[in-house]
């Protein structure tokens, strides 16, 4: 991984109160399907911190510190980049849902996922952070 850029960002599945998790259908040309709020570590910024503003910024919602459940790594070799999103879980949130222009945010009952076009390994990260 000598010379490789390294990216960091960070994945949070939002939980309400009926167990229907928060999921974004991404328009953007790089990362399109479902997928969950998130993005970059900014400088200075702890993973915590990235997360939360991240999820407010994406969909209006205020959570409160999330769970890590783990990570996901993506190499481009070609690009020389390694990505590496921290996944995290919270239950609970403040506030009212918008969507962004990152895509439209709603709630969706878990088990219904794969009925949507699907972000790249979504189904990998739905496996760690449902885990």
């Amino acid at each position: 991984m000598e010379n490789y850029q390294i990216i960091k960002t960070n994945m949070c599945m939002v939980l309400d109160e009926n167990g229907k998790m928060l999921v974004m259908n991404r328009t953007k040309s790089d990362w399109p399907g479902l997928t969950f709020p998130g993005g970059h570590l900014e400088a200075n910024e702890t993973l915590l911190e990235s997360v939360i503003r991240e999820v407010k910024e994406e969909t209006g919602l205020v959570i409160t510190p999330p769970h890590y459940r783990g990570k996901i790594v993506w190499v481009n070799d070609k690009k020389k980049i390694c990505e590496i999103a921290y996944l995290f879980q919270v239950k609970g949130y403040q506030g009212t849902l918008i969507s962004s222009s990152e895509g439209e945010a709603f709630f969706i009952n878990p088990q219904d996922y794969s009925s949507y076009p699907l972000s790249t390994d979504f189904e990998k990260v739905f496996a760690i952070v449902n885990d």
